[in-house]
């Protein structure tokens, strides 16, 4: 016969947790630079003026703060 394990919801949440976590956190950490320069470059444009690259990932600890749990 197989040896079968027991199923063990507490580590499957747990693995799932990490998992959604990780992810979360990967997807927040590349695209919140888009979503932060969009806007400003679209201001820039119309008013002709330089764009602001200082400051790019300066609330990304906000949002991961969030995102993460």
């Amino acid at each position: 016969m197989e040896d079968e394990k027991p199923f063990n919801f507490v580590r499957i949440l747990f693995d799932g947790i990490i998992a959604g976590g990780t992810a979360g956190v990967v997807v927040e950490s590349v695209l919140y630079p888009i979503y932060t320069i969009m806007p400003g470059f679209r201001q820039a444009t119309r008013a002709g003026r330089k764009i602001q690259w200082k400051g790019l990932y300066s609330e990304l600890a906000g949002n991961l703060a969030g995102v993460l749990p």
